[in-house]
């Protein structure tokens, strides 16, 4: 019985999750600046299942500072300036 409700629970997490992806990318397909800076977030650390690419997340950081999120610039100097992009 406690088997069948931890793999309940973690089949309901696994579609958050993958709820929760989808939001974000159609947010970032629309220009949506905060989407773009927490796509960013999720690439720098390899969260949500994204993969780690530092790359990417400036790329995402870039254009979302663009659109007016500071917090986005500031991402993308601390990670250049911690060398990440150069691994």
């Amino acid at each position: 019985m406690i088997i069948k409700s931890v793999l309940i629970v973690e089949h309901h997490i696994l579609l958050q999750k993958r709820s929760y992806k989808e939001d974000t990318n159609k947010r970032v397909e629309v220009g949506d600046a905060l989407a773009m800076h927490n796509l960013g977030m999720f690439y720098s650390e390899g969260l949500n299942g994204y993969t780690e690419d530092y790359r990417k997340a400036l790329e995402y950081w870039h254009e979302a500072g663009e659109l007016g999120d500071a917090r986005a610039h500031g991402n993308m100097v601390l990670h250049i300036n911690m060398e990440k992009v150069w691994k």
